[in-house]
Parts: C-alpha cells; sequence; structure tokens
C-alpha cells in the first residue's frame, strides 16, 4: 500500500497528516509490510498520541507525543511498537 494510503488511514485529520511524525509513521508502516488499521495518530485533550492495537479486541499500547521534539516522538513511537510486539 502506498505511504500516502497508510497516512490517510494512520491520520484522520489534514493537521495530523502534514507532521513529520506520521510520515515518518507512515513509510515505517509500509516499509515494514505492518497493517496500517493496526496504527492511530490521534489529538485528544491537545494531546498528540500515537496507539497500536496488539489484536483484534484490546485496546493496545501508546505514548503521547505532545510537547517533545521530533527525534523523541521517533523513539516513543518505536517503543510504543516495540512494546505492541511488532518487532517479535
Amino acid at each position: 500500500m502506498p505511504i500516502s494510503e497508510n497516512l490517510a488511514k494512520i491520520a484522520p485529520t489534514k493537521d495530523l497528516r502534514e507532521l513529520p511524525i506520521a510520515i515518518f509513521l507512515a513509510d515505517l508502516i509500509t516499509r515494514m509490510n505492518w497493517n496500517p488499521d493496526q496504527f492511530k495518530l490521534l489529538r485528544d485533550c491537545g494531546d498528540l498520541w500515537i496507539e497500536i492495537k496488539t489484536g483484534p479486541t484490546s485496546v493496545g499500547v501508546g505514548n503521547i507525543l505532545q510537547g517533545y521534539h521530533y527525534a523523541y516522538q521517533v523513539k516513543l513511537v518505536m517503543d510504543s511498537i516495540q512494546s505492541a510486539g511488532l518487532f517479535d
């Protein structure tokens, strides 16, 4: 699936799709051939956060990304992916 389609699936709004971390995540999903439906970038109560579903009925894992610079956001995204078990 192209990066643009993965980006549209993981970031539901235009302002989220323009974030560098969203583009990074969409590219990573494409390169690793992961299911983009497992990933969501959300803005809730002013905070930007990532959610990764670990199963069909589970809530998943995630981290708040708001307030951190890009390099640390990448680290938090990678930590969430590792916690979700996608590198196993």
